[in-house]
């Protein structure tokens, strides 16, 4: 067995789409160590198509690196084909997806099977979102005042504060300010608009609110780098943005909750 075939084989077998791992665990997996080139420079993680040993062991197993960090002493690896997650029983699932690759594809004009395979190639979906801050809430008596906002379709978002913890929660609505007003009067007219009693329950026990929003012409949805203003008048294209909200926050640290009316 070569040297990096390890390597190449665990990538393989991953599950994941991405994977971050340090280099005392890559060199775990090796059974020896790095080269000093791999630990000090980034270019030897480069993606060059496979001229160097190394280099091949990620790119033929479906991989390819994503980011370097020399001083951290980690790597990220990204999935290049995610159909190779689905073949790493070897001989047995190459002979299972040969039966259904020729049915699915038998008959099929040239130009019909052009398009099919334009619609298989992977592709890069995000969102961009542009948050402007609505305001903080005022106490008033045992509740809050929320600032007032546009009675548009938008998401939300609510950062609470309570000592040191910080929550977030994200909210799609059609109507920004109803939603404020309902969330602020909280009991039985927070309960008359959905989820916004759940906002007004976590604002309860809160030391500070602040509340952000994207309305329409804030928030982007983007194809390979490509995309065009999502339609938050549209449920289907405003609940993809919020999911987007929701993930990326967890992904900073923050306990971020989607919620929707």
């Amino acid at each position: 067995m070569a040297k990096y075939d390890p390597l190449k084989l665990h990538l393989a077998q991953l599950p994941d789409f991405e994977w971050t791992a340090g280099f005392d665990e890559i060199e775990r997996i090796l059974g020896g160590a790095l080269p000093a080139s791999a630990t000090a420079h980034r270019t030897w993680w480069a993606n060059s198509g496979g001229l160097l040993v190394h280099q091949e062991a990620w790119l033929t197993a479906g991989w390819r690196v994503r980011q370097v960090d020399i001083s951290r002493r980690q790597v990220t690896f990204q999935r290049a084909r995610l159909g190779a997650a689905f073949a790493r029983s070897g001989e047995r699932a190459a002979k299972e997806s040969q039966p259904v690759q020729a049915r699915a594809n038998g008959g099929l004009p040239a130009s019909l099977r052009k398009a099919l395979e334009t619609s298989r190639k992977p592709l890069n979906l995000s969102a961009r979102i542009d948050w402007s801050e609505i305001g903080s809430a005022r106490r008033n008596g045992s509740g809050w005042h929320l600032p007032e906002a546009g009675h548009v379709p938008a998401l939300c978002r609510f950062h609470i504060f309570n000592g040191d913890d910080h929550r977030v929660l994200v909210v799609i609505t059609r109507d920004l300010d109803a939603f404020l007003r309902a969330a602020e009067a909280g009991g039985k007219a927070a309960a008359k608009v959905e989820q916004a009693s759940e906002v007004a329950e976590a604002m309860a026990s809160a030391d500070h609110v602040v509340v952000d929003a994207a309305t329409p012409g804030q928030a982007w949805i983007l194809v390979d780098g490509r995309g065009h203003k999502a339609d938050l008048g549209d449920d289907g294209e405003r609940w993809f943005v919020a999911w987007a909200a929701a993930v990326g926050n967890r992904q900073t640290g923050l306990e971020a909750e989607l919620i929707a009316s």
